[in-house]
């Protein structure tokens, strides 16, 4: 995979960094730009925060609509729209935290029927051996995949529909899961599971702001092609998926203390690193997350 990000911004407009920013005093103007930026660059790094539940909760819902996470177990006290990544394990042996926060690939919240959603990642607290978020960008993975004739074929061939035309069943979870069970995958209790109902999303999806295409969340929970044998399916899938993490442009994030994260859902793919738990606070890797359903809400 190609790996790259300078300083400032990347020549391949995948992840932008902004570091003389404070985001406490920032304006629904200025949220525009950084907006802009953010489509255009599909990743913004913005260093050096220092924000309280409520400052966070506030900037990041001009973004747009907070999202409630379906673990909400590990929400802040009052605050329902942030929850808690952490590598920190409490004296009784609880977590602080969602320990995983999808060590696999997949896209958040494609489990839902909502496709406009912004993800933000707020590190609290990091050292330099906290683990890291991986990134594949999709719109560059399409590309990638239209260049290989011979699985574009084997698609078409296989499902008996125009790459344009395929539509892609998802439940909560990781596809890989249900054939090694090794695979990790993020807790969910049965009775919230069994309350969720598949949903359908295009295979190809057009971006609401930019106009452009990109594969969408064709990891983690997507299971099956509609109107294709789930076996078959998942075959194709794993094949599809491993031919983007090799040819698809690829970005690692490393987090400092006081990096703020907000990325694309419709064009990125991500996974975290294994967290190292830890029963020492200073040396743990706290973030908090939003996520923030951006229909309707950008002019």
């Amino acid at each position: 995979a190609k790996m790259f990000l300078s300083d400032y911004k990347s020549n391949f407009h995948f992840g932008y960094v902004l570091k003389n920013i404070d985001l406490r005093y920032i304006d629904k103007k200025e949220i525009d730009k950084l907006i802009f930026l953010l489509f255009q660059y599909k990743i913004l790094i913005i260093k050096s925060q220092t924000l309280t539940p409520k400052e966070y909760e506030n900037v990041m819902s001009l973004f747009g609509r907070p999202i409630k996470h379906i673990l909400q177990e590990f929400s802040l006290p009052d605050f329902a729209n942030i929850v808690k990544l952490s590598d920190y394990i409490n004296p009784d042996g609880k977590p602080d935290g969602i320990t995983d926060g999808g060590s696999y690939w997949h896209t958040d919240m494609s489990y839902y029927e909502i496709s406009n959603v912004f993800t933000s990642l707020y590190a609290v607290n990091a050292t330099p051996n906290s683990s890291g978020t991986q990134f594949l960008d999709l719109q560059d993975g399409l590309k990638a995949l239209i260049r290989n004739d011979e699985l574009c074929n084997k698609i078409e061939l296989t499902t008996g529909c125009n790459l344009l035309d395929l539509s892609v069943i998802h439940r909560f979870g990781n596809r890989r899961k249900l054939i090694a069970k090794k695979q990790p995958e993020q807790y969910l209790s049965p009775n919230i599971k069994n309350e969720m109902k598949p949903v359908t999303h295009p295979f190809i999806k057009k971006n609401l702001y930019t106009g452009k295409s990109a594969l969408f969340a064709i990891f983690g929970s997507s299971v099956c092609f509609s109107g294709l044998n789930e076996n078959v399916s998942q075959e194709l899938l794993n094949e599809i998926e491993d031919y983007l993490v090799c040819n698809a442009s690829f970005y690692e994030h490393k987090y400092e203390t006081g990096d703020l994260i907000i990325w694309d859902n419709s064009t990125l793919a991500h996974k975290g690193n294994v967290s190292h738990l830890t029963n020492n606070q200073m040396n743990a890797r706290i973030i908090w997350r939003m996520n923030l359903d951006y229909t309707g809400v950008i002019s």
